[in-house]
């Protein structure tokens, strides 16, 4: 009976009001969710595609900005023990498929030491295609990826490489060994033309060491070392995915905080709602206390009104973050490539932990903002609510305790500006913010306050 009076009636009296703060919270988890998941996908391709696409490489030759061609000469040596094959690894945008796809560039007479493509077996290249693949205008395309664009072999490919058009030929297709693969999304070439559009005449991404039958790594690694100058290093695949996943995760974790606003301001319409709602209903919360309601069952009724709008908020914000990830995933990856290159297109996945998370996080979130107008709605004295005097924890703080609050954040936010990153992320950057943003809000009423005078 409580409960209808408290939350169900004043919900079905002002049904707007309580759409726009289920929506508020809505856009916040669906932002976090949206970020996560698109995020995720592109680490995800980063990681699988590092070590697939290396195939039998066992060894990568690379440097901060990649590595001088000249040191293939340096090389030279290594060829009676290791296949030694050049890389150019970049992305570009395809405007027929409306996503980015992988560019690899590499040696076509080494490269099957190295990837050992299959041939789609319905789509060899002719020998002309072949020849026209050799000469530098030619590219393969994963067998799946021309089946969608409706490409054949002696087709024209437009792909937009660096905010210009450039046309290449289908001279072929392969098959992934697997489905799902990394090398559904990849554009294979001559490193010559890889070179050529991307404007990296004389540089290259990485040189790949192949070892041959019989060969120990470790020394092959060390007399590699010995040949190549200072500044140049020689290390496994994985090596490469685990340093660049660290500056991934990084941006995923500053996407999520960014993300994180959107929650926050979904929080503030809870409390403010709740607010709202406790200071119009304070004379039926004290006329229920007044005939005997405990301080439990008042509580009761605000919690489940937040833990509801909580509830509904995060599982419509976990929805729309599944459609929103599958929008976003594209820029994310690009995103992403702008820190590292070559990230391929991944399918979105919900994992069943984030959609929990989510909507704990909308229920959380709701439970938190509602505090304040918890604490007005129990501890308010029933005559003070039937004579309808303003509400005691809701009223401005004084400018003392508002200046000192504002002094207490900023101090804080002076310290977490200084504090160093805590593994690799920026979570003391992040509370440095937020401390900014206490400031802001503690000293924004008797600002107001001051300048209305």
């Amino acid at each position: 009976m409580l409960l209808r009076t408290l939350v169900l009636r004043p919900a079905t009296r002002r049904p707007l009001r309580l759409l726009t703060t289920v929506v508020g919270v809505a856009a916040g988890i669906a932002a976090l969710v949206a970020t996560v998941a698109a995020s995720r996908a592109a680490v995800a391709a980063l990681e699988q595609g590092v070590e697939e696409v290396a195939g039998r490489a066992r060894l990568e030759v690379t440097g901060p900005d990649g590595v001088p061609e000249a040191l293939l000469g340096r090389l030279r040596p290594l060829t009676g023990d290791a296949v030694v094959a050049p890389v150019i690894e970049e992305i570009a945008l395809l405007p027929a498929l409306g996503d980015a796809v992988r560019v690899l560039g590499v040696d076509l007479l080494l490269d099957d030491q190295v990837r050992a493509l299959e041939p789609a077996a319905t789509a060899l290249p002719s020998p002309h295609e072949v020849a026209s693949l050799l000469a530098g205008r030619g590219v393969l395309l994963p067998a799946r990826l021309a089946a969608r664009l409706g490409l054949h072999p002696g087709d024209r490919l437009e792909l937009s490489v660096r905010a210009r058009r450039e046309s290449v030929t289908v001279a072929g297709t392969f098959a992934p060994r697997r489905f799902g693969s990394a090398w559904d999304r990849v554009v294979v070439m001559d490193v010559a033309l890889a070179q050529e559009l991307f404007g990296r005449v004389g540089r290259l991404d990485r040189i790949e060491l192949v070892p041959r039958r019989g060969v120990n790594e470790r020394a092959l690694a060390a007399e590699a070392r010995r040949l190549l100058p200072a500044g140049v290093t020689v290390e496994e695949p994985r090596s490469r995915a685990a340093a660049t996943s660290r500056m991934v995760r990084a941006l995923e974790f500053n996407l999520a905080a960014l993300s994180g606003v959107s929650l926050f301001v979904g929080a503030v319409l809870v409390a403010t709602t709740l607010a709202t709602s406790v200071v119009q209903r304070r004379g039926v919360l004290a006329l229920a206390r007044s005939l005997g309601a405990s301080r439990g069952q008042i509580a009761r009724a605000v919690l489940v009104e937040a833990a509801g709008i909580g509830l509904l908020g995060g599982a419509l914000g976990v929805a729309g973050g599944v459609l929103g990830a599958r929008a976003a995933l594209a820029s994310v990856r690009s995103t992403v490539a702008a820190v590292v290159r070559g990230i391929p297109a991944t399918e979105i996945r919900l994992p069943l932990w984030l959609a929990v998370a989510g909507i704990a996080i909308g229920v959380g979130a709701s439970l938190l903002a509602a505090a304040l107008p918890l604490v007005e709605a129990v501890r308010t004295p029933p005559l003070q609510g039937l004579a309808s005097e303003q509400p005691k924890f809701l009223r401005r703080p004084s400018r003392r305790r508002a200046a000192g609050l504002a002094l207490a954040f900023g101090a804080a936010a002076v310290a977490l500006a200084r504090a160093p990153a805590w593994h690799d992320l920026p979570v003391a950057a992040l509370l440095a913010a937020l401390a900014l943003l206490g400031v802001l809000l503690v000293s924004a009423s008797p600002l107001l306050d001051l300048l209305a005078r």
